[in-house]
């Protein structure tokens, strides 16, 4: 028996048709970009060798960074960051939490409750690895933070033409140009305008580059610790305005040597506090930035920027 197609049925089955072919779906939102190029650009398995000398009054820092999901994602085999810290020798030095740091002319001892005594002697290197997670780009491919935010998120350091993420964005300063800021803090707090420290950068989409930080920190070194700011003139599509991130480095002998960010929040409200004593309007936590982030060493960024205006 044959059943008999109506010309009716075959315009509404066409139309079925084209429905499902070309069901509507929904468009990507800018976050959804922006956890897509972070989940991309993510190296996992990175294996980070440290090694540490002490050598001629010198406290020698050498961290190495390879792996194959490296050599894979990159086509780096390993890329290194290092710096070398100034130690007079003599000197003993004492945390807040009892571990002490002694340095003689043949080494240094550094003792803590964590991880007991640990010496450093002379031209004797110390090695040490752990694995760890980059989120790196190319010069060429920058975060897209425009596309969502009216200011960068986060901060990237540079090693063998590739920027990797480093701290987050907490503070802004709309108005005023970077002297002004700087001023606050150098003239007022007598915090230093040439600290030692990596450089670290931004992208600046509308000047489409990347824009070198400039630093200010309590003291040069900050051996015994400190707070500490890179700022960045910045851009946008209404008015350049002032971001920076504000945190507090622990001292040079904690544990791992050398400086570590161990705290964002409260450096943020201690900068902040500075500006508001000099009669600047405060607006804590007032921009959502979405780069909440706690880091290996417990210090927490609650994803919210403080704005600051004269």
């Amino acid at each position: 028996m044959k059943v008999k197609i109506t010309k009716a049925a075959l315009v509404l089955a066409a139309i079925i048709l084209i429905s499902i072919v070309f069901v509507p779906t929904a468009a990507a939102t800018p976050e959804d970009s922006l956890e897509k190029w972070t989940k991309d650009h993510t190296v996992k398995n990175v294996k980070l060798t440290t090694t540490y000398k002490y050598e001629d009054g010198y406290l020698e820092i050498k961290e190495t960074y390879s792996g194959s999901e490296l050599k894979k994602k990159t086509g780096l085999s390993k890329f290194n960051k290092e710096k070398k810290i100034p130690l007079e020798i003599g000197t003993v030095m004492v945390n807040k939490e009892g571990d002490e740091l002694t340095v003689t002319e043949n080494e240094l001892i550094l003792k803590t409750k964590k991880d007991g005594t640990i010496k450093l002697e002379k031209g004797k290197e110390n090695v040490y690895t752990t694995k760890i997670s980059l989120v790196m780009t190319l010069e060429s491919d920058p975060y897209p933070w425009w596309i969502k935010f009216d200011y960068p998120q986060w901060t990237w350091s540079m090693s063998s033409g590739w920027y990797v993420r480093e701290d987050p964005i907490n503070m802004v300063w709309e108005e005023p140009d970077i002297g002004e800021v700087k001023y606050v803090v150098v003239n007022y707090e007598k915090w230093t305008d040439n600290p030692s420290e990596y450089t670290h950068y931004v992208f600046d989409y509308l000047d489409n580059r990347w824009e070198v930080g400039d630093g200010v920190a309590e003291s040069v070194l900050r051996i015994t610790g400190g707070y500490h700011a890179r700022l960045w003139t910045i851009s946008t599509d209404e008015e350049e305005v002032v971001i920076a991130n504000a945190h507090k480095d622990d001292s040079v002998f904690n544990w791992p040597l050398g400086h570590q960010a161990i705290e964002y929040e409260g450096a943020e409200d201690e900068v902040a506090g500075i500006y508001s004593d000099a009669g600047w309007n405060v607006d804590y936590d007032a921009y959502f930035l979405k780069n909440r982030y706690l880091n290996e060493y417990d210090a927490f960024n609650n994803g919210k920027a403080t704005v600051i205006t004269p």
